[in-house]
């Protein structure tokens, strides 16, 4: 089956094991010279290679990332306003109405490397933990044991998590909510003053309070103290006086890597698959 899609010639292929039938893709390429070839039932093994001449191969039955070391998990949506039981209502989404993905992305690129569709009650989440952490360890299965960092936002982040992920070699970082089972108490009773922090570890988990323009409560087990580094900015207070901006290592290093998903969601913004039509 071939499609002609913006300029290019795409075409699709049931192979039904690619290796046994090698010359007829070959022939087909010299014959039809597609730009793009799609191939189900490859019977491909997961060690197993295709190399086709004058073509790049990918595969979406393994996980391939261009960078191997940061990766974010975030939820994102996808407008949709047909009849769906499990269509979401987000209010803070630009699309509001739509379906609620959990997406793992590379960091730097966006590449997304795995996602998971939101049907209401999964079946598959496990019950002895939170629906949250049962999420995160199903989406991270393929990358434990690899030295990745994980970026989190704070619906996700527990202590037991991090730790559960530090002894599966896996590190990771994010905000967290001072509520949170497990968090230590005195951190959300310290009074601290803009620029300040207070912070807590133990077992290789770093649990921090810092006062910015409000309170940020972090966890990591990548950094082992609360390093303060000069952004080379600068700010103005109510009396005009000057001050540098300050601000901790894990922060910065939280800023830079949680927006994967966000960068992979504007980088599809581009190609959007909602059509208009009309009622015949």
């Amino acid at each position: 089956m071939g499609y002609n899609c913006f300029g290019l010639r795409i075409t699709s292929w049931n192979a039904n094991g690619v290796r046994s039938r090698i010359v007829e893709l070959h022939d087909f390429i010299d014959k039809h010279n597609p730009d793009l070839i799609l191939l189900q039932e490859t019977h491909l093994g997961p060690g197993d290679t295709l190399q086709v001449p004058n073509y790049t191969t990918y595969r979406n039955d393994r996980p391939t990332l261009p960078v191997k070391e940061m990766l974010s998990l975030d939820e994102s949506l996808m407008k949709f306003k047909g009849r769906l039981s499990y269509k979401q209502f987000n209010p803070s989404k630009r699309a509001r109405f739509g379906i609620k993905f959990y997406k793992i992305c590379e960091s730097k690129s966006g590449y997304c490397s795995g996602f998971k569709i939101y049907t209401g009650n999964d079946k598959d989440i496990e019950t002895s933990v939170s629906a949250s952490e049962s999420i995160v360890m199903k989406m991270v299965e393929p990358f434990l044991g690899k030295g990745y960092t994980l970026f989190l936002d704070n619906w996700y982040s527990s202590p037991q998590l991090y730790l559960n992920l530090l002894k599966k070699k896996m590190n990771v970082i994010g905000t967290v909510r001072s509520n949170r089972k497990n968090m230590p108490k005195t951190l959300s009773l310290q009074k601290l003053k803009r620029g300040e922090v207070a912070t807590q570890s133990t077992s290789g988990l770093l649990a921090l309070k810092w006062k910015g323009k409000k309170d940020v409560y972090l966890l990591s087990t990548k950094h082992k103290n609360s390093e303060m580094i000069d952004t080379g900015k600068m700010r103005w207070d109510k009396k005009k006086v000057v001050h540098k901006i300050i601000k901790l290592a894990c922060i910065i290093e939280y800023n830079d890597g949680m927006g994967g998903v966000d960068w992979q969601d504007q980088v599809i913004a581009c190609f959007p698959i909602m059509k208009k039509f009309m009622k015949g």
